[in-house]
């Protein structure tokens, strides 16, 4: 019997490849739903590279990104332009404390990169695993730095849509909530047509209107950062919004006998309201709320 040859599809890029001259590949960092992420060397500075890549509709031939299907060649060259200009955009944001920065961007192999920050502290999801949960005004003034920054961006356009404890890191090891950083924007996924390409949303922190073909805006984003902080003060993920739609019993921490003053509650209640109409529209509105019961912090 003859033997039998399986070729396995890489997915990444070999480590120590030298990208357009610029970047050298060290790892893979994180494989996303349409990115792949890598630790890199930018000459002496340590940083890293967003790679517009998707299993599910692409391959490589050699480095190179390949279509699947080559009718969705120019569904995939809009795909590309919109990463490149949210790039453009976040770049803008350099001086912002709260959000990674981009530090640039180029095409090769087909595709386009993001030159970004590299964050070598823990994630969210990390610090809540070692801690449990958090007291509720405690998470609230973690995440405001955050929020402030969140609402300058949604006023240049930009919308998160993929807000998660995966997506906000600490940098430099930092534990007192100034180090937080906004990371892995996900909007170039939305551009792509829904009826082709497969949406993996996750689960708990993606609201109802992601899920359909309802208009997104910043209170998108509300409702993602309202089930982070829901996260943080319960231990517990929120339920998928699309059974919430079905038959809504959420808990509310003090449903679960978690101390939590009704206030606070409340602006949690808002932020995680299944109906977009019933939710804070802009994030400076829920910032204002937040605001009250903290003094202004």
């Amino acid at each position: 019997m003859g033997k039998i040859t399986i070729t396995l599809r890489e997915d990444r890029l070999p480590e120590g490849i030298v990208l357009a001259g610029k970047c050298r590949i060290l790892r893979t960092l994180r494989m996303g739903e349409f990115s792949v992420t890598y630790e890199a060397m930018l000459g002496n500075r340590k940083v890293a590279v967003k790679e517009f890549y998707n299993r599910g509709c692409m391959y490589r031939q050699g480095n190179r990104v390949v279509l699947t299907n080559e009718e969705d060649q120019q569904e995939f060259e809009k795909a590309k332009q919109k990463f490149v200009e949210e790039a453009r955009r976040l770049s803008k944001f350099a001086s912002q404390p709260n959000v990674v920065r981009v530090y640039g961007y180029f095409e090769a192999n087909n595709t386009v990169y993001i030159i970004m920050e590299f964050l070598d502290g823990p994630g969210l999801n990390e610090y809540f695993r070692k801690k449990g949960r958090v007291e509720a005004a405690e998470m609230f003034g973690m995440l405001l730095p955050v929020m402030r920054t969140l609402d300058k961006i949604h006023e240049s356009g930009i919308i998160h849509r993929d807000i998660s404890p995966d997506n906000i890191k600490f940098a430099q090891n930092d534990a007192s909530g100034t180090g937080l950083k906004l990371m892995d924007f996900g909007s170039a996924r939305d551009y792509l047509n829904r009826n082709t390409y497969t949406m993996e949303l996750k689960d708990g922190y993606a609201p109802l209107e992601q899920y359909s073909e309802h208009e997104q805006g910043p209170w998108t984003d509300v409702y993602a950062l309202s089930a982070v902080i829901y996260r943080g003060i319960t231990g517990q993920r929120p339920m998928r919004s699309v059974r919430r739609a079905e038959h809504d019993d959420l808990r509310m921490p003090s449903q679960l006998g978690i101390p939590i003053p009704p206030v606070i509650e409340e602006i949690l209640k808002r932020g995680l309201s299944i109906r977009k109409e019933n939710r804070y529209q802009k994030m400076a509105s829920m910032i204002k709320d937040v605001e009250k019961f903290s003094g202004g912090m």
